[in-house]
């Protein structure tokens, strides 16, 4: 029971219930998402994991990080809403010296990655949902300012490799050539062609009519790291 979906049925049908949906009734619980929660289809967070521990006898903390003790003791009886932080399962994510380059591009040659950085597996999974996080998720550094204010020099960024293809919404790390670059994707159907826009674009217009095959999607950067 690796992955918290599988500690909740598994713990629904400890309880006696034959099925999400009469568990759900009888809880008065939302049906759809409670049964998008067993299922993995959608991960649940602390609160939804609270309600459901309530119901079913186990702890929260069971259910979202597989703590071995909680299964047997109701949720309110287990120190609160703290937990241990060695017993937090973590996913290593590997960083890279690779550079994202927020400005004119930089050359990308390294594939071996530097190190690994220990992240709550429960956590990561928020971004990847029920792929394997170690090898959906990478570190990589931002140069150059051309994406200032929402990314700045030295920022570290959390990459989803190889997501669906680019929405209108959010930053994207592209290879360029030899390049690695990091700004929002624009599509147009009509040409098939590909703009890479900054928010810095007072100082760096919009990259226009390439061809969808000079590029390469690395990956959409869903969280990032800054010192203050």
């Amino acid at each position: 029971m690796d992955l918290p979906n599988d500690r909740l049925k598994f713990a629904r049908t400890r309880a006696g219930f034959s099925s999400a949906v009469s568990f759900a009734r009888e809880k008065n619980l939302p049906e759809v998402t409670y049964r998008a929660h067993e299922r993995g289809t959608r991960n649940f967070r602390i609160h939804s994991a609270k309600a459901y521990a309530e119901a079913l006898g186990v702890t929260w903390q069971w259910l979202m990080f597989g703590d071995d003790q909680g299964l047997d003791h109701a949720s309110g009886e287990t120190g609160g809403d703290t937990v241990s932080p060695s017993l937090i399962p973590t996913v290593q994510v590997p960083a890279y010296d690779l550079t994202a380059a927020a400005g004119s591009g930089r050359a990308a040659l390294e594939d071996a990655p530097r190190s690994f950085v220990a992240f709550p597996s429960a956590w990561a999974r928020e971004f990847t949902g029920p792929a394997s996080a170690d090898q959906s998720l990478a570190l990589l550094t931002v140069a150059g300012d051309s994406m200032l204010p929402s990314l700045a020099h030295g920022d570290q960024i959390l990459v989803y490799l190889n997501p669906a293809p680019p929405s209108l919404d959010g930053i994207y790390v592209i290879r360029f050539g030899d390049d690695l670059l990091v700004k929002r994707v624009r599509l147009n159907p009509a040409t098939e062609s590909v703009t890479l826009i900054s928010d810095n674009s007072a100082l760096y217009p919009p990259i226009e009519d390439i061809r969808k095959q000079d590029l390469a999607m690395v990956g959409k950067v869903v969280w990032l790291g800054r010192r203050v």
